[in-house]
């Protein structure tokens, strides 16, 4: 959405049964492949995006994400006037589940009682020991530093916690002593690689993506998102806030290793 964005272009999206579900309604009455198959092979790549003439660009992630330019170019592209945490919380307040979805999401949303006076924490683990090395993530020193900033700020002391590990979660609740922390006690957590437990295991696809729709929509419900850098749960949920809020300063992010806040959108990593 971002490039076509930048690029002036409509932005079809690929129906795809890749690992995930599905989770939100077509915003378009088109998909890719009514509009591939009309142009008979006439498709370029991205390196044409910019070629007016070539009507139909086809978008490979792999190819973008890895190539020396196009990455660092688009991913952290805004439009001038408008910061990069707005602009992404309206790409994805247009993004409407799907009603069955939406229904879950509403319903662990009222049973905790989340709202704007929430501070919302993502601890991440699991996949964050093997994707980006051993351990590559912010200790529970970093997350109650901010969690207790953000506090202050917001004036509450009610935390929702999202976490792949137990044991997380019930170290920062100790450390948060006097404040009101909890998480949702019916998810099943497996602390591990959940793309290839997804993989392995298909037919848990659909649990786990209602999983990650009900993160991220829940944490656009709080008053104040936490969360590592480059993990997606915590930047989408914030971008998510800020437009149900109109807060720009609704989200903390922290980088692993240096335990320093960094700015959305700054770098490809945190964008």
């Amino acid at each position: 959405m971002q490039i076509g964005y930048a690029t002036n272009r409509a932005v079809l999206f690929r129906h795809t049964s890749y690992l995930y579900d599905e989770c939100y309604q077509p915003p378009s009455r088109y998909k890719m492949l009514d509009v591939i198959n009309g142009y008979q092979g006439k498709v370029k790549s991205i390196d044409d995006i910019n070629d007016s003439s070539c009507s139909l660009i086809y978008f490979d992630f792999d190819y973008y994400w890895n190539h020396p330019q196009y990455k660092d170019h688009y991913q952290c592209w805004r439009p001038d006037g408008i910061s990069y945490i707005e602009f992404c919380g309206a790409i994805l307040d247009e993004f409407k589940l799907l009603p069955d979805y939406q229904e879950y999401v509403d319903s662990v949303r009222q049973r905790l009682s989340i709202d704007h006076e929430t501070i919302g924490l993502h601890i991440r683990r699991g996949d964050k020991g093997i994707e980006t090395g051993k351990h590559t993530f912010v200790s529970l020193d970093g997350y109650e530093r901010e969690v207790r900033k953000a506090s202050e700020k917001l004036g509450s002391k009610r935390v929702f916690i999202s976490s792949d590990s137990e044991e997380a979660m019930g170290e920062m609740k100790n450390r948060l002593d006097g404040y009101d922390v909890f998480w949702d006690e019916d998810e099943k957590r497996y602390d591990n690689a959940n793309w290839s437990m997804v993989k392995e295991n298909p037919e848990m696809r659909r649990d786990e993506t209602m999983t990650g729709a009900k993160i991220i929509d829940l944490f656009g419900s709080c008053g104040h998102v936490i969360g590592q850098e480059n993990t997606q749960f915590a930047k989408l949920g914030g971008s998510l806030c800020c437009a149900r809020t109109g807060n720009k300063d609704c989200m903390t992010l922290i980088e692993y290793g240096s335990e320093e806040v960094v700015k959305y959108g700054s770098r490809s990593s945190n964008s």
